[in-house]
């Protein structure tokens, strides 16, 4: 039986993310798109070549559309290799494939975050306001996604992990502390 209980604990909190997406980004579910940035100058054109040569059943290895063009493969924002862009942008439109894609990056930081958590020795609630403060507190609300990783993988790991010592036990915050210690080591060793 635990293992049903587990499933069905796991069940819950995916719909609980996926609920949360519907809050906070509401206007991806019903088809709008991200204003600002370079959202539709930048992404969205290599995105719709991505996608033109996704669906004709070709895979595009240069893109001859952008000044004398470039190795797609090379180019970080197509993520050409990228398993949910393969499977989004081959099968839908555009529009729908990029918010799905951005709802389901809030969906998996979430659950990550919980699931996180819960191996670090919180209990279920206390896994979810973790999964929260994560995902919702700071986890950028752009599409560039090695700038987000750039920019926001010590801090927003470390809160995460500082949030997650204060509700465990003592086992629990040495662990969390350990954790935080070698985030922190990683990402300032010199040169």
């Amino acid at each position: 039986m635990p293992h049903l209980t587990s499933l069905r604990t796991l069940i819950l909190v995916a719909a609980f993310a996926v609920g949360l997406t519907v809050i906070f980004w509401q206007p991806l579910w019903t088809g709008g798109g991200l204003i600002g940035g370079d959202t539709y100058t930048y992404y969205l054109p290599q995105k719709t070549f991505y996608a033109d040569r996704l669906q004709a059943g070709e895979f595009p290895l240069w893109n001859n559309r952008v000044g004398h063009g470039y190795p797609v493969l090379g180019e970080s924002q197509t993520g050409a290799c990228y398993p949910s862009y393969l499977l989004a942008y081959s099968t839908l439109d555009v529009n729908t494939a990029y918010n799905a894609v951005h709802l389901l990056h809030y969906v998996f930081a979430f659950l990550f975050t919980w699931m996180y958590a819960r191996r670090l020795g919180l209990r279920t609630m206390a896994a979810l306001l973790a999964g929260v403060v994560f995902t919702y507190g700071w986890f950028p609300s752009r599409c560039c996604w090695e700038w987000a990783i750039v920019t926001g993988v010590s801090h927003t790991t470390g809160d995460a992990v500082g949030l997650v010592s204060l509700g465990g036990n003592r086992r629990t915050r040495r662990r969390a502390v350990a954790v935080e210690d070698r985030i922190d080591q990683l990402w300032n060793k010199p040169d």
